[in-house]
């Protein structure tokens, strides 16, 4: 392929085109090929290259290059393609059509003529050359060679064999490569050198072509073979300068001529001639700067433009060139180097972004450029906004690099490297602290971008490390924490895949055990003890007649039926403390009750009538039952759990028998819930899932997962929908109003268990305490596939939900913790809210215990918590009856038979149990009609002076009971006297004997105040405190009552005459009053008195000179008092803190005998006759000699158990009560355990001497004769030591 340039007159030149070297086109006289015109032509107007396929054309100037009419920036040349430049066309051809200008003969002639008759030129004939022509072919010829001067002749001939450049202009035909200048050349010598150019020779470069005339030929010599024979003449002049050009001095230096001969150098025009080229010298340099200075700067302004369009590949290269070529142009290199590195920094940050480099890039434009004259603040403003690009670019892209957060947080470092770099082109503070913050911004969100990354790809890995180790709850753990973290989570298909991936393997986790175990009938064999309940139990009306309807209260360990219109207890089960759920009611053959005994670890079937166990099923070893069971018709779904699982019991309601059993990989919560027609249950597991079992195979259907944390969800589900979960109080309550009464007793409800028909709802409510101040709602029902539940609505309300909640038609009622209560409408209609909050309530001094509710017709509600309160729902709101009742902890479900509600409540200073009938309905308010008070211990149990014993319980009852009344079991009611306790006590009653038979009790805040009880068992006097609680008991004196109050001993009850008394201060310490803490009656004259300090006083009623309290001795303790000082036999025994028993004198408080115990002491000491009892660690009762020194007589274990109360001795036995319930019968000589019985009930006080029976009292006020036990056992008798 060639090139054909086309000039304006007609002219055409080919120029071959090398693959390996491209053609630049323009005007500037670096171009391969110059082209004159004005500012139509660039100074580099053009490229042409070979691209490895095709030519390629790209314009350098900013207008661009006009191919076949069009002006492109590049494009790809063909074959005939024309290039306009300017007034010159470019053409592309093939070799093929390339012509030669001439048509070359065999002789090389070149023709001047078309035709034979044009005129023609034809060589000289020999002697026909005219003088001072050279190069002719004859030139040696004698006679016809003229003889130059020698230095002349070889000036000429370097000249003709040196190549020379000849420009044109206008057209210009060749367009040769630069001369190089030789060294030491001095422009003089190109004078001569022109000057020795034959005049007449204009051949210039290119040969002369002789047309022949007709019948002749001629030869032209070539202009190389003319400079050969030019430069053997020079030989021939015997002058041979070995390339090295004569200097100016040479060259006037005469020379010999041959007679006849003219000297050249000499003549005008010669003369002439040399004085007009060293004008034409002097000019061209003039005019040589003048272009080379618009040459560089159409070079510069070349790059300039390049960077401006975006060129900056192509900028560099001819930056880089144009610096090589002129690096010290004091006006343009300094521009041409800032130009360079913002090309550099440009070209690293368009396309692929190399912020790392344009980084550098830019401190290196800074290092280079800084002393620059033109590295003024725009450049500084260019830098500045370059790097905050930068830094921001890369925190967005570092943010962006979602596969690859290593490179994103190198981003993010670069782009605080470069945040940190920008105060070293900072022009303005403002401006910087701006865009300090847009940086800030831009990493803040992309490390955020980055870290929810890095938390996904973490949680990720360790859920498949979790689902290889067959650990499904540790991948649902996990989920629900990145869900926790970042809600959006919920939407990665990863995670989703993953999360079915876990519950199919939580199903396969689910077992099943079909093996039947069967219940045992009837009661347990009994100890044959006969035991008396004091129940205290008070009337409005005494004339109501028993109806034979029962009612249930839970009262310590003990469950009573209850007479439902006297109160009247009618019996009495022992099942244990801490009972998992509330008796449920069941209807079976025989209506029963089912509960969970906890002494024995069985569940319990009772007759409601009276109490006798109908079966009972023992659970299984290490489980517990979590909660109250669903009953159904004819079974009960039972949840358990053993260590971490959870177990979930199919037992048959008939006879009690375990049909099947599932077990859990996990805890789950109680009570199930039934779904689906009665044909599938719900078990909330006791976190992330919640699992749908199959009724009839009883096998485990799906596990869906709903994402609760553990222990969130702590209250039965409510079912709700085509078939509604309704409380058995409201059946009770359509039963009693349609005067079906007769049905009454299976009824009635106690609000505990759930119960379902033979069908259940398709929604679900769940009740999950996910937040420390509030919880959620949520309604879930049966995905498409029948199996899986879905949420439905969630509804998120202030408080925590603990208790069940009620629903009636389309009214739920929550009770949530600090009592308060929100009322919903619900709603199974898809185009409906599936929950719509209509009002809530919140008590004015809210309580952290039990809600219980119970709902009624047209909106009427009941709240028993702190108090029983009565609301009614309106359409927007609750309304409450300011009228309340039944003040106490609500403990247990509300029951309710016709308008009668039963409220089982505690009070806050006892663990005794009131359980009250209230008329629910009565206007204005609500009424009682009985009150029952049932677990009530006893404080005192001693014989009166009258015969009768006295028996105070803890609420302040005085029950007076006579021989004859522990003679048969049952039950006491009637009391002699109550107390008058304060309303709002918080603190216990407290109670001690006095010398003189009498009994003090005490109360402390609100109101603190005493009563002193007579030997006959009746209050003989009530003593106000005024505000002050006593610290320690009171002690009896001849002065008075000794009352320990805040900071003084002060004498109260006084009798009449005796006047007033000082008072005893506290000591101070610290400038506080130390507080009594024990306090202990000697005799009645002295009195013992140990404050917080560890001093331990003496002190004696003194009559004068005034009636005072006199300090006689004092002790200062090494260690604190466990136990209460026992006075014994005139001397004081001390069981101290660091396991010591120490002796003292009573007078003088010294140590007489100290023993090391091998524990401290948890209970005693007991003084009887000369030895001492005390209990150590809680697991062993020693007998120590008291006049040998302390020695140990003999030890008995106690089996973890605590003695409780002094022992007696009865005919040489020591009978000793343990809190557990067992009694043992010991040898008081030796030790030796004679025998022991377990009476099933823990025991608070000690044994009792009664006349000729002995009493030991139980934890809820029973009464037991155990004098019978004082036999040894029959043969055959089950009971054992």
């Amino acid at each position: 392929m060639k090139l054909e340039i086309q000039f304006l007159s007609g002219d055409t030149e080919i120029r071959p085109l090398d693959s390996g070297q491209p053609i630049s086109i323009g005007r500037a006289d670096s171009c391969d090929i110059q082209v004159d015109g004005d500012d139509d032509v660039a100074p580099l107007h053009c490229r042409i290259s070979w691209s490895g396929t095709a030519w390629e054309i790209k314009a350098a100037n900013l207008d661009g290059v006009e191919v076949n009419g069009k002006l492109v920036r590049e494009a790809s040349l063909t074959a005939d393609d024309t290039v306009r430049v300017g007034a010159i066309d470019f053409r592309l051809v093939d070799d093929a059509e390339v012509v030669s200008d001439v048509a070359e003969g065999a002789d090389g002639f070149i023709p001047l003529a078309s035709s034979d008759d044009d005129i023609s030129l034809k060589p000289l004939d020999t002697g026909e050359t005219p003088a001072g022509a050279f190069g002719v072919a004859d030139a040696k010829e004698e006679g016809d060679d003229i003889q130059l001067p020698a230095d002349v002749q070889r000036d000429r001939d370097a000249t003709e064999a040196k190549p020379r450049r000849q420009k044109s202009r206008k057209p210009k035909r060749t367009v040769p490569e630069p001369d190089v200048a030789e060294e030491n050349e001095h422009p003089i010598n190109q004078i001569f050198e022109d000057d020795d150019l034959d005049p007449l020779d204009d051949t210039g470069d290119e040969e002369e072509v002789v047309q022949p005339m007709p019948g002749q030929a001629v030869s032209s010599p070539s202009r190389s073979s003319s400079a050969k024979a030019a430069g053997d003449g020079v030989k021939n002049g015997g002058e041979a300068q070995g390339g090295v050009k004569s200097t100016l001095t040479e060259k006037f230096k005469p020379v010999a001529r041959r007679p006849g001969d003219q000297e050249t150098l000499k003549s005008p025009v010669v003369l002439g001639l040399v004085g007009f080229s060293i004008f034409l010298l002097l000019a061209s340099v003039t005019f040589y700067f003048m272009f080379s200075r618009n040459t560089i700067e159409g070079l510069f302004e070349i790059a300039a433009a390049e960077v401006e369009e975006g060129s900056y590949s192509q900028a560099k290269a001819h930056l880089e060139e144009f610096l090589e070529i002129y690096p010290n142009n004091e006006e343009f290199s300094p521009r041409a180097t800032m130009l360079l590195n913002e090309a550099r920094v440009e070209a690293l940050l368009g396309g692929a972004k190399e912020w790392k480099k344009a980084l550098v890039a830019i401190d290196v434009y800074r290092k280079e450029c800084q002393d620059f004259e033109t590295y003024d603040p725009e450049k500084k403003i260019y830098l500045f906004n370059t790097v905050v690009k930068i830094a921001i670019g890369s925190a967005n892209e570092g943010g962006e690099s979602l596969q690859d957060t290593a490179k994103g947080r190198e981003l993010l470092a670069l782009s605080e490297e470069s945040s940190r770099k920008l105060s070293l082109y900072k022009t303005d503070e403002d401006q910087l602290a701006s865009d300090q913050e847009r940086i800030v911004e831009a990493r803040r969100v992309a490390a955020a971008s980055l870290l929810k990354q890095e938390v996904l790809d973490a949680g990720l890995a360790r859920i498949d490390k979790s689902l290889e180790a067959k650990q499904p709850m540790e991948v649902l753990i996990e989920r629900r924490k990145l869900l926790t973290r970042y809600a959006e989570f919920k939407d990665q298909g990863k995670l989703e895949a993953k999360l079915q991936d876990a519950l199919t393997l939580e199903k396969t986790r689910v077992s099943a055990d079909k093996t039947a175990r069967s219940a045992q009938p009837g009661d347990m064999k009994s100890t044959g003890v006969s035991a008396l309940s004091l129940t205290l139990n008070t009337r409005v009306r005494s004339d109501e007649k028993s109806e034979g309807r029962t009612v249930f209260v839970v009262g310590r360990d003990c469950f009573y039926g209850i007479d439902s219109v006297t109160g009247h207890p009618v019996w009495r089960r022992i099942v244990g403390l801490d009972l998992p759920f509330a008796p449920v009611a069941v209807a079976t053959a025989q209506p029963g009750l089912l509960l969970v005994d906890t002494n024995k670890h069985e569940l319990v079937l009772l007759r409601q009538r009276d109490g006798h166990t109908i079966w009972r099923l023992p659970l299984g070893d290490g489980q517990r039952v979590v909660g109250p069971p669903l009953v159904t018709d004819t079974q009960a779904f039972l949840v358990t759990e053993s260590g971490d699982r959870g177990h979930l019991l199919k037992i048959s309601l008939e006879n009690l028998n375990q049909l099947a059993q599932l077990s859990f990989s996990q805890s789950v919560m109680a009570p199930p819930a039934l779904i689906s027609g009665g044909r599938q249950l719900v078990v909330a597991g006791h976190r992330e899932v919640i699992y749908t079992i199959d009724v009839g195979g009883f096998a485990c259907e799906a596990v869906s997962y709903l994402g609760h944390p553990a222990g969130s969800i702590e209250s039965p589900l409510l079912t709700m929908g085509g078939l509604v979960l309704l409380p058995q109080n409201d059946q009770a309550d359509d039963a009693s109003e349609a005067g079906d009464d007769a049905k009454a007793e299976s009824k009635t409800d106690t609000g505990s268990a759930a119960r379902g028909s033979t069908g259940g709802g398709e929604n679900l409510v769940v009740a999950e305490n996910d937040r420390l101040d509030s919880c959620r709602l949520r309604v879930i029902r049966l995905a498409a596939n029948g199996t899986q539940l879905a949420p439905v609505a969630e509804v998120r309300v202030p408080g925590h939900v603990r208790d069940r909640s009620m629903l009636r038609g389309r009214d739920l009622f929550v009770p949530l913790s600090g009592e308060r209560l929100a009322a919903f409408t619900v709603s199974d209609d898809p185009n409906h809210d599936a929950l719509t909050t209509v009002g809530t309530h919140q008590v004015e001094t809210p309580h952290a215990g039990a809600m219980h509710l119970a709902v009624g017709p047209g909106g009427l509600l009941w709240m028993a918590s702190s108090k029983l309160q009565r609301f009614q729902l309106t359409t927007d709101s609750i309304k409450v009856d300011p009228n309340r009742i039944a003040n106490g902890l609500s403990s247990q479900p509300l029951q309710s038979i016709g308008s009668q509600l039963f409220v089982g409540r505690r009070l806050s200073h006892s663990a005794s149990v009131v359980f009250t009938r209230v008329e629910r309905n009565a206007e204005p308010q609500m009424i009682t009609h009985w009150r029952t008070v049932v677990g009530s211990g006893l404080l005192q149990c001693l014989p009166m002076s009258n015969g009768l014993l006295l028996c105070l319980t803890e609420t302040g009852g005085l029950f007076h009971v006579r021989a004859n009344e522990l003679d048969a079991a049952g039950f006491k009611f009637n009391v002699e006297g109550e107390l008058r306790l304060p309303p709002g006590l918080t603190a216990p009653l407290d109670s001690s004997r006095f010398a003189d038979g009498r009994v003090a009790v005490w109360c402390g805040l609100p109101e603190p105040r005493m009563w002193i009880l007579n030997t006959v068992g009746t209050i003989e006097q009530e003593i106000d405190l005024q505000k002050e609680a006593l610290e320690a008991a009171p002690v009896l004196t001849e002065g008075g009552i000794v009352a320990p109050l805040p900071g003084r001993l002060k004498l109260v009850a006084r009798s009449s005459g005796q006047g007033p008394a000082r008072e005893f201060p506290a000591p101070v310490e610290g400038g506080k009053k130390r507080r009594w803490t024990r306090t202990v009656s000697i005799d009645s004259k002295h009195l013992l008195v140990l404050d917080d300090g560890g001093d331990l006083v003496r002190l004696q009623y003194r009559t004068t000179p005034a009636p005072h309290l006199y300090p006689v001795s004092t002790l200062k303790l090494a260690a604190p008092l466990d136990r209460v000082p026992l006075v014994h036999q005139d001397r004081v025994v001390l069981a101290t803190s660091d396991g010591k028993l120490q002796v003292l004198g009573a007078l003088d408080l010294q140590v007489a005998v100290s023993a090391d115990l091998p524990a401290a002491a948890t209970a005693g000491p007991w003084g009887i006759e000369n030895r001492i009892l005390v209990e150590v660690g809680q697991k062993e009762l020693l007998c120590l000699d008291l006049s040998n020194n302390l020695k140990v007589l003999w030890t008995l274990q106690t089996g973890g158990n605590s003695v409780a109360g002094a022992p007696l001795v009865v005919d040489g036995q020591l009978l000793v009560a343990l809190d557990n319930g067992r009694v043992m019968f010991v040898q008081l000589a030796d030790g030796k355990l004679n025998r022991s019985v377990e009476l099933g009930q823990p025991l608070a006080l000690g044994p009792r001497a009664f006349g000729k029976k002995i009493l030991v009292t139980s934890i809820d006020g029973t009464l037991y004769r155990i004098e019978s036990l004082l036999k040894p056992p029959a043969a055959g008798d089950s009971e054992g030591e």
